[in-house]
């Protein structure tokens, strides 16, 4: 997509409390291509923010998923059906290459949008051809966005799984969940063996960091693990 192009939203959808998919339709009537993994940036007024993108390849629309976490994606989740943005892209390069490893998702919170992204877009083109683990961590289930839509996702197809891991919930629920922050003892207790596979984090910078560094520690390489941060 050469430039900027302006944006309608027509849709709003409620994933989870305090976070929304909102669906832009190019104003111009055509909607570029990309990557599941990839961003875009979205102007409004003098400020600019990256969001991931969550749409399907070959959608006529562009799906954000927004968290509200600040001013501007308040803003922008409060933004009135007929609101226009501006955006830009796509851009990065967080997508998992086709080498036969299997891919581990390590997600904190919102961070799981290029993740789902791949998944279900995987899922679309029938090319689900590994095993995929996603690790999705969130204060409580409440907090989880795509739940529902993850788990039909797991009904569908064998080789992916997903392990809930919450930091903070309280109340009693009905599946197999792991308690307290993502670690190297809960990703052992799931994948048996760390080697030989991709990993992709993406959360807070904190988690990113701190998952990175244990995963170094335990002696997985640097080219076997990318990593996308917000702040």
């Amino acid at each position: 997509m050469a430039g900027n192009n302006i944006f309608v939203l027509k849709e709003k959808q409620i994933e989870s409390e305090g976070i929304s998919t909102l669906k832009f339709f190019p104003e111009s009537g055509k909607i570029f291509s990309f990557k599941p993994g990839q961003f875009v940036t979205v102007k409004v007024g003098a400020v600019i923010k990256a969001y991931t993108i969550t749409s399907s390849v070959g959608d006529n629309f562009l799906a954000l998923t927004i968290k509200r976490l600040g001013n501007f994606s308040n803003a922008l989740c409060d933004l009135e059906i007929g609101g226009e943005i501006e955006v830009s892209g796509p851009f990065g390069d967080f997508c998992p290459s086709d080498d036969g490893k299997d891919i581990v998702f390590l997600a904190g919170g919102i961070g799981v949008t290029p993740f789902y992204c791949f998944i279900k877009n995987s899922i679309k083109a029938g090319d689900f051809n590994k095993n995929i683990f996603l690790f999705y961590s969130n204060r409580t289930l409440k907090d989880a966005a795509f739940f529902e839509e993850l788990n039909n996702f797991i009904r569908k197809h064998s080789g992916l799984r997903v392990i809930y891991v919450f930091t903070r919930e309280k109340d009693k629920i009905s599946f197999p969940a792991e308690q307290g922050r993502m670690n190297m003892e809960i990703l052992k207790k799931h994948l048996g063996s760390l080697e030989n596979k991709n990993y992709f984090i993406c959360g807070p910078s904190e988690m990113v960091n701190e998952l990175g560094g244990q995963l170094k520690t335990a002696g997985i390489g640097g080219g076997s693990v990318k990593t996308e941060a917000f702040f």
